[in-house]
């Protein structure tokens, strides 16, 4: 089996270390990028990323008007992504269904969700 690989983008370190700890101990590959700035050069040069998963505010900006804005390359690519949020009232929620993510998923994020959910959207992929 190929090891899958992540882009992770979130501007928080603890955030981070715990979600790339889960993650590689389930098999995946992960690429931590702490803006958007960054996240859209890891893109560029990596087209072998399989997956995205993002907080929805990384750096004071919203990543749905990241993705919003680099929708077309991402399908172009074919590169699924989810978006993760403590926010879940519906102002917030509007924004981020504004982007059309493949999930989103409310923090504190249980382990086995989000192994269940990046499982559920590659294997997905993998069918098209």
């Amino acid at each position: 089996m190929l090891t899958k690989k992540l882009l992770l983008i979130e501007d928080s370190s603890i955030q981070a270390k715990r979600l790339i700890f889960e993650l590689e101990k389930s098999g995946f590959e992960v690429n931590w990028t702490r803006t958007l700035s960054e996240a859209k050069r890891a893109i560029e040069s990596n087209s072998e990323i399989d997956l995205i998963l993002s907080d929805f505010e990384v750096e004071d900006e919203y990543s749905s008007t990241f993705f919003n804005l680099h929708r077309p390359y991402l399908n172009e690519l074919k590169i699924p992504f989810v978006i993760m949020s403590a926010h879940e009232d519906p102002h917030h929620l509007e924004i981020i269904n504004s982007c059309k993510p493949n999930a989103f998923l409310s923090k504190p994020i249980l382990n086995s969700l989000l192994l269940s959910t990046i499982e559920n959207i590659l294997g997905n992929k993998n069918e098209c």
